[in-house]
């Protein structure tokens, strides 16, 4: 494998980790405005019960 084959790998793979990374905040973001919504739902039910 020449030396640029080897940059363009390299480049490829900083760009999958990065993918990634990103792709792990977005769940992680989906998972707590869920989250959310759940405890809003769950006080809005509350409060129609008092």
């Amino acid at each position: 494998m020449n030396e640029p084959d080897r940059v363009r790998l390299a480049e490829f793979e900083i760009n999958r980790m990065r993918i990634n990374y990103q792709l792990s905040i977005v769940a992680y973001s989906i998972l707590r405005l869920k989250q959310l919504i759940d405890d809003l739902s769950e006080w809005e039910n509350n409060v129609r019960s008092m």
